[in-house]
């Protein structure tokens, strides 16, 4: 069973052991932009950001991340949707690197649509698609 919640400052220590992007958690669980999924024997194996006015004032989903112990196990597909359920605007927006091929799997079954992208966006220098969830 997944259960997916808005996070809890308990959650940080559990978080930040497989969290791969930058950005201080606690502050999106302050502003209570943070969800976490959990299993019955563990809790918050995976977390996804929704931010609500950093782009052209639609929902932008900034970030998902699931612990490498459980991917492959339903827990990214589980966190889009709850977040296409979430959100009551008509649309969501999200991004993700070229290279992040298990992103770009679960955007392609979740059934996203790619808009667009961006060159040199990020320190590497790398790709940056653009989609939009619904």
């Amino acid at each position: 069973m997944i259960d997916i919640r808005p996070a809890r400052f308990d959650d940080y220590p559990r978080i930040i052991s497989y969290d791969v992007f930058l950005g201080d958690r606690r502050l999106d669980i302050q502003r209570g932009e943070l969800y976490v999924c959990d299993t019955e024997n563990s809790s918050a194996v995976g977390y996804m950001k929704i931010t609500r006015n950093q782009f052209l004032d639609w929902p932008l989903l900034a970030a998902l991340c699931v612990d490498t112990k459980f991917r492959r196990r339903g827990f990214g597909t589980a966190l889009l949707n709850h977040a296409q359920g979430l959100e009551t605007a008509i649309r969501m927006y999200l991004s993700t690197e070229t290279g992040n091929k298990a992103m770009l799997r679960l955007l392609e079954k979740a059934g996203a649509q790619r808009i667009g992208y961006l060159d040199k966006l990020n320190l590497n220098d790398e790709r940056e698609l653009f989609f939009r969830l619904k």
